[in-house]
């Protein structure tokens, strides 16, 4: 393999390394990859941050018209507009969330690419194969936390008990057994991002075997400190989003605002890619 600063071709940049496999070797090669080379992280955001940015800013106005509206016509504690409401503000969300999932495909590939050397971001890439099958396997690691936590909710919910801590135990422990099962089998992801078939689930299963809390605790550490500006920024943001809702004021700002945290969120997402690809490198050779 190569060094730390270029793949084997010599033509690109590669952040992650050939160092073995630990925790402070992944969590570096998480902010090096972001930090080191944001121009290249910009490239890689740049679309799926912009059209996230768009949704989000077009269905907040009409959430907003439709509030004022109620606001003015007297009708803003009606039951028929509190259950529309609703539903409205869960149609936005479901919206948002799809348009961030297709859209974090996109950037997870590119930048999965990027850190293992595999060529810079482009502004508008070429969508192909890795992508569905990157999607594929993120579907598919979604299934364990998804089933572990839908039986930990069931036993939860069985439990005669006052404590809320009690409560939610199982619900905890039932997504903490899929995260587990989850990250087994992590590896497939930038595998598939660079188009390396052969390290399927499967291959990934044995390769992460012993190593699991590791890369749990790399993601971890790697995403802390952006969480903490990504939670800052959004209870600011809530609170100008509330007097934009209400008053109609301060459009701008919330606007603005939206686009900072979707860049933080990209940065966070493209912390834990790193830690992944770094993950890949040090157990797959060639990546």
């Amino acid at each position: 393999m190569s060094d730390s600063t270029t793949p084997a071709s010599g033509l690109e940049p590669c952040p992650t390394t050939d160092e073995d496999y630990a925790l402070g070797v992944l969590v570096a090669s998480g902010y090096r990859g972001i930090f080191g080379h944001f121009g290249s992280f910009l490239a890689a955001a740049a679309l799926p941050w912009l059209l996230v940015l768009v949704v989000e800013i077009l269905l907040t106005r009409d959430l907003a018209a439709t509030l004022q509206d109620a606001i003015a016509s007297g009708q803003v504690n009606s039951y028929a507009f509190l259950r529309g409401f609703q539903s409205n503000v869960q149609t936005v969300f479901w919206l948002e969330f799809v348009a961030g999932f297709v859209t974090s495909i996109v950037f997870a590939v590119a930048w999965h690419r990027f850190m293992l050397g595999h060529g810079r971001p482009r502004l508008l890439p070429a969508i192909g194969g890795r992508h569905l099958a990157f999607l594929g396997y993120s579907l598919l690691l979604a299934l364990p936390l998804v089933i572990g936590g839908f039986l930990g909710g069931l036993i939860s919910s069985a439990m005669a008990t006052r404590s809320v801590f009690v409560a939610l135990l199982p619900l905890f422990v039932g997504v903490l057994v899929g995260a587990y099962f989850s990250l087994r089998m992590s590896l497939c992801l930038p595998a598939a991002a660079v188009g390396e078939s052969a390290v399927g689930p499967g291959y990934s299963w044995e390769a992460m075997r012993g190593r699991v809390l590791v890369l749990f605790f790399a993601s971890l550490f790697a995403a802390l400190p952006m969480a903490l500006v990504m939670w800052l920024l959004q209870s600011l943001q809530q609170d100008w989003m509330t007097e934009y809702f209400l008053k109609n004021t301060g459009f701008m700002r919330v606007a603005i605002m939206q686009g900072i945290t979707g860049l933080v969120a990209l940065a966070l997402a493209g912390l834990g890619i790193g830690v992944l690809s770094q993950a890949l490198r040090s157990l797959i050779p060639n990546p």
